[in-house]
């Protein structure tokens, strides 16, 4: 299991209420860890996810993981920079999530901030950006211009995620015959060995699409399934045109999940 999954997992976790995306926009996709986490949540929704990976064997990798029962992903090759230059609306996303995606030193703020926008008009949609400690200094940054464009937002470290997670008493039956195999002693169980990451979630309460009347318009699975299918297909060949020539021969490649 990747172990970034942890603090996305848990963040989300922690995030989530009433409120639960149908579309997700993984930027630094990595090994699949948001696409894990998601489906570990068991959501009551099907969940579409839209992956951004500038490295070919993550997205390999990431392609490899059976664990996904609620959530149908499709990776793109690509970068976070990339995709902000492109101008493209992240309109059909209700998470964006950066996952250590940012390079150090990042100054390019203008590009992405605009492809982001106002939270007005945005109300349904969350961010979550997850990065290393020694980023800390370059989230408060984006926590900077996130609030001037009057996004609400909550910070927090993996040491600040839900207890449930953290209890190191869990048995693990099925690893006892392995344990037994290798000759070690005892009972194996789990531990709390999370990555020191820092988290920052942008709108951490957001509204419901489609609530009228106190009432919550959920879509279908099938319209889940259908519609952001088809804008995932146009996010890869907007990328694809605009990338070009940074991938080898000449195109993004779009995965399938």
């Amino acid at each position: 299991m990747p172990r970034r999954v942890v603090p996305i997992y848990g963040s989300l976790l922690r995030a989530f209420d009433e409120w639960h995306p149908a579309s997700v926009l993984d930027i630094g996709s990595g090994t699949g860890a948001t696409a894990l986490a998601l489906d570990l949540l068991n959501l009551p929704r099907h969940v579409i996810l839209a992956g951004i990976e500038p490295s070919r064997e993550m997205i390999v990798f990431s392609q490899c993981s059976r664990c996904q029962h609620r959530v149908s992903a499709s990776y793109g090759q690509g970068r976070m920079t990339d995709l902000a230059k492109t101008g493209m609306s992240l309109d059909p996303f209700d998470l964006i999530v950066f996952s250590a995606c940012f390079p150090y030193g990042f100054d390019d703020w203008d590009p992405l901030m605009s492809a982001l926008g106002a939270r007005r008009g945005n109300e349904s949609k969350m961010i979550l950006v997850v990065e290393p400690d020694a980023k800390q200094e370059l989230l408060t940054s984006f926590r900077r211009r996130l609030a001037a464009r009057g996004w609400p937002t909550a910070t927090f470290c993996c040491h600040d995620l839900p207890e449930v997670m953290k209890d190191d008493t869990l048995p693990l039956p099925d690893m006892q015959n392995v344990c037994r195999r290798l000759g070690l002693d005892g009972q194996p169980k789990t531990w709390w060995s999370p990555p020191n990451d820092r988290l920052l979630v942008a709108n951490p309460r957001p509204k419901e699409a489609g609530r009228a009347g106190g009432v919550v318009a959920t879509p279908g699975i099938d319209a889940a399934l259908s519609i952001p299918s088809r804008r995932i297909g146009s996010l890869c060949a907007t990328l694809s045109e605009s990338v070009g020539t940074r991938n080898r021969g000449g195109s993004l490649s779009c995965w399938g999940g």
